[in-house]
């Protein structure tokens, strides 16, 4: 993948598998959330990608923008429904890996929408 929205749009509209996975269960949008290729994100959303698909570990498009310290992608991502409760095969969530590697600005990201989200009138 080399970031072409074009070519993208073109084979998402000829019915290409948008959750598509390939070696070691990599798939279009953790590629383009690991390399912070925000556009090609926002296509493969539009064409129904699944926003908490995982690899073969259990790390989601998420984890990857966090690990990546992707403040907007992981925007992005959370605006989308991405679930920061979602677990890897070792039982460990985004939160807890946010946690674990003291990223204090990626922490308030992620709570900001956990927060948003579950605010009601009861609040």
């Amino acid at each position: 993948m080399n970031n072409s929205k074009e070519t993208a749009e073109l084979l998402l509209s000829h019915g290409a598998n948008v959750d598509k996975k390939a070696k070691f269960g990599a798939f279009a949008l953790y590629y383009a959330a690991s390399h912070d290729y925000k556009e090609m994100v926002e296509i493969l959303l539009s064409h129904g990608a699944n926003v908490n698909e995982k690899d073969i570990y259990g790390v989601t498009a998420l984890r990857c923008a966090v690990q990546n310290n992707y403040k907007e992608m992981a925007e992005i991502l959370l605006s989308h429904g991405a679930n920061v409760n979602e677990k890897d095969i070792y039982g460990v969530t985004t939160l807890h890996y946010v946690a674990q590697n003291h990223l204090k600005e990626m922490a308030k990201i992620l709570l900001s929408h956990i927060n948003a989200k579950d605010y009601n009138a009861l609040h």
